[in-house]
């Protein structure tokens, strides 16, 4: 009698185990009910063969091992998940940096490869040209630097160093390739970061080659207008922008260094409708454009919407009289933009010079 209800016992726990592994959720809570319910019918039903009568002890051996074997295997479950939670905990505090203002994570010409992702603070790229340092850009969070290296197996191109005190997230290329098939992996964010870079560095390099003249004589070409109450008791009357890209942005917080490569700040509070990089005014292919620097609440350029959110980020200027809003349709950060004719037989310069706010 005590076999027969430990044989009872032990199936029960072994199919109340399978009903848990099988499913998750809520499903196998329905599945071990489902379990349970199949031990009481067991013993029910048991006047209907031959030999067998229902046996108490039997129907709670059922019940009971249904429940002992969901409940080991339920525990078993999350133990194995609270290890790899701990694990992965582990293994991003041994890939973060902290690094203080000033203080140098590699230089150039390194061997390293290693990917750094920005978690807090701002990293400065350096690099030495016959002993005079350039800062030939900056990082903040969420953004990307170290790329070069890692994918190319080159050594480093410049130098890192800390402009503030910093937190910063290390993959080597072993791990960047691991952690790509995991979802939670910010493979698209890197490849955002990847491409502005090297937008950032087209528009550097158009900039340069209009200051050498090769865009044609350099003059100013678009004014710049407060076209709200708001702008009008805080900025000038009027910018004569006469070098491009001219880039709008926000301050950001106090004791908060501002964005690099920002013309015009304006200060803003909660809820903020102008980002820290709102949008740029440039010259493409010849013509004067408004593009959306991926801002939250998007940008309109003569009534048309432009942001990541929409079917473009650029839009073209005309000549004459723009209005640029930033921020949404009841923000007060509107701008009109006037644009005059080209002189003839000149291509045209566009260079924003940065302008006091």
């Amino acid at each position: 009698m005590a076999l027969d209800r430990l044989m009872h016992l032990g199936g029960f726990a072994v199919v109340g185990a399978l009903a848990v592994l099988a499913l998750s959720g809520w499903a196998s809570f329905l599945a071990l009910f489902g379990v349970i319910a199949l031990g009481v019918l067991t013993e029910a039903f048991q006047n209907s063969v031959l030999a067998r009568t229902p046996d108490t002890g039997d129907l709670i051996a059922n019940v009971v091992g249904a429940l002992a074997g969901a409940l080991l295997t339920h525990a078993g479950l999350g133990i194995v998940a609270w290890a790899r939670r701990r694990r992965s905990r582990v293994d991003d505090l041994r890939r973060q940096i902290e690094l203080s203002a000033g203080e140098v994570l590699f230089y150039e010409g390194d061997l390293s490869q290693e990917l750094y992702i920005v978690l807090e603070g701002e990293i400065e790229i350096v690099k030495d040209n016959e002993g005079a340092e350039t800062v030939i850009g900056a990082c903040g969070p969420r953004e990307v630097f170290g790329e070069m290296a890692c994918i190319q197996d080159k050594p480093r191109y410049g130098t890192a160093r800390a402009r503030t005190d910093a937190i910063i997230y290390r993959l080597s290329p072993d791990e960047l390739m691991g952690a790509v098939g995991n979802v939670q992996f910010p493979l698209l964010a890197i490849l955002r970061n990847l491409v502005e870079r090297l937008r950032q560095q087209n528009d550097r390099i158009t900039e340069l080659a209009a200051e050498a003249g090769a865009l044609g004589p350099v003059g100013p070409r678009a004014v710049l207008y407060p076209d709200s109450i708001l702008l009008k008791t805080i900025m000038p009357a009027e910018i004569a922008i006469d070098r491009l890209p001219f880039t709008i942005g926000r301050h950001r917080r106090e004791r908060e260094a501002d964005m690099p490569g920002i013309d015009l700040l304006f200060d803003d509070r909660a809820p903020y409708r102008l980002s820290r990089r709102h949008f740029t005014i440039k010259r493409l292919g010849g013509k004067y454009v408004v593009l959306d620097d991926a801002s939250k609440l998007g940008t309109r350029v003569n009534g048309a919407a432009i942001s990541p959110f929409e079917r473009t980020t650029l839009a073209e200027l005309k000549l004459g009289s723009n209005t640029i809003v930033a921020g949404g349709e009841d923000t007060a950060h509107v701008f009109r933009l006037d644009i005059s004719a080209t002189a003839p037989g000149a291509p045209g310069t566009a260079a924003a010079g940065r302008a006091a706010d």
